[in-house]
């Protein structure tokens, strides 16, 4: 159970993430990889091919899934921790996050790193 009155933004996050990639039944793209693979893989990837994963991902958010939300937030975890680690520094960066995957531009390289520029800079 989370304590959520002891427990800093990216723990939480953290957290729900692993439920969301664990068995019976993990989250997983179309073509059938688990996002906990995708954790593991993304930083192997070519631009191009993380650039459509992400997109994909985004689109997913914006059509309502929740789950997708927190996927995404998840899986760019590793780069969050590098934006902040106080914190109110975290609900911040998380709620620039969520917003960025509602106004990043999908169709231009870069995705993830947009995000991430967003959750610095307040806007993707």
């Amino acid at each position: 159970m989370i304590d959520v009155n002891n427990a800093d933004a990216f723990a939480t996050l953290s957290t729900v993430g692993e439920f969301l990639a664990s068995p019976p039944s993990p989250l997983s793209l179309d073509d059938g990889v688990e996002v906990r693979e995708l954790a593991l893989l993304q930083s192997e990837l070519p631009p191009e091919e993380l650039d459509r994963v992400w997109a994909w991902i985004v689109v997913q958010a914006r059509a309502g899934n929740s789950s997708w939300k927190v996927a995404a937030a998840w899986l760019a975890l590793p780069l969050l921790r590098q934006v902040t680690s106080d914190a109110d520094g975290q609900y911040l960066t998380l709620r620039r996050f969520l917003a960025a995957l509602e106004s990043i531009d999908v169709t231009l390289p870069g995705v993830l790193p947009r995000l991430i520029r967003g959750c610095i800079q307040g806007g993707a």
